[in-house]
């Protein structure tokens, strides 16, 4: 896996809120001890890349060539779009493209 299991949260993780609502996201940030402004948000809904972007975070958007959850949805992936800070076509790409998270140099964003 990429990432430690207590660092991975489900839908389930934070209800009664659900994404995209903010406070899905702060549940998740404050389970983790952290701010927006350091956490990678990893996505394939541009309903929710727009929250995360808008609450500090950085961004990855996944474009799946093969229809998926956001094209079900009606949430088309939008790789122009300024929430978007990184575009993927799967999540295995992260480490190549993203190296830095797994260096431990992650750049807090700057606040808007």
């Amino acid at each position: 896996t990429c990432f430690e299991e207590s660092a991975v949260f489900g839908v389930e993780d934070a209800l009664p809120a659900c994404k995209p609502e903010r406070e899905a996201f702060e549940y998740v940030l404050k389970a983790l001890n952290t701010t927006a402004n350091r956490t990678v948000m990893v996505e394939d809904s541009m309903k929710n890349v727009r929250a995360c972007h808008d609450m500090g975070m950085q961004t990855v958007l996944i474009v799946e060539t093969a229809g998926g959850d956001a094209a079900l949805l009606d949430d088309l992936p939008c790789a122009s779009d300024p929430a978007v800070g990184c575009v993927l076509e799967n999540v295995a790409q992260l480490r190549e493209r993203q190296p830095s998270l797994w260096a431990k140099q992650f750049q807090a964003r700057k606040p808007a």
